[in-house]
C-alpha cells in the first residue's frame, strides 16, 4: 500500500464512520448539559470537527498497525518456510580475523542463493596491518 492508496483508504473509512462519531460527540455534549451547559453547546458546535480529527488519526493509526503485522506474517513465513528447507545462512557469534601482510582479509564471505540471517549480538572483527583490502562482511547473490 502506497502513500497515496492508505489516504483513500482514511478518508473511505472516516466517511463510513462519520455519522457515527459525530452521534457519540452529540450523545457526549448530551450528557454534559446539566453540569457544563455552556461547555456542551461548544461541543456540539466546535467539537464537531475535533471528533473527526480524532477518528481520522484512529483509522490511520489502525492501518499503520495491520500494515505492521502483515509484513511481520510475510517475514516469518519466509523465514520459517526458508528454515525448514534449508535455504538459509545464520551468522552468530564473535567472528575475529588478524592479517598481517597480505592481499586481503575477510570476516565472513557468503556466496550462494540462500537468504542469510544476521543474529542478533554477532560480532566480526578484523585487525589488519599491511593489508590492501580488508571486508568485514561479504554477501554474494549468484
Amino acid at each position: 500500500m502506497n502513500l497515496d492508496e492508505v489516504k483513500i483508504e482514511i478518508e473511505k473509512k472516516l466517511i463510513e464512520r462519520k455519522e457515527q462519531v459525530l452521534n457519540r460527540n452529540a450523545f457526549s455534549a448530551l450528557f454534559g448539559v446539566f453540569s457544563d451547559p455552556v461547555g456542551a453547546l461548544g461541543k456540539i458546535f466546535l467539537g464537531r470537527q475535533d471528533a473527526l480529527d480524532q477518528e481520522q488519526q484512529k483509522i490511520a493509526q489502525e492501518l499503520i498497525l495491520k500494515m505492521l503485522c502483515d509484513i511481520d506474517e510475510v517475514i516469518t513465513q519466509t523465514t520459517n518456510e526458508a528454515k525448514n528447507t534449508g535455504v538459509i545462512n545464520i551468522v552468530s557469534g564473535t567472528i575475529e580475523v588478524c592479517a598481517e601482510n597480505a592481499e586481503r582479509a575477510i570476516g565472513v564471505h557468503i556466496t550462494g542463493s540462500k537468504a542469510t540471517e544476521l543474529k542478533p549480538g554477532t560480532h566480526i572483527k578484523i585487525n589488519s596491518n599491511n593489508v590492501k583490502s580488508t571486508t568485514g562482511l561479504k554477501i554474494e547473490n549468484n
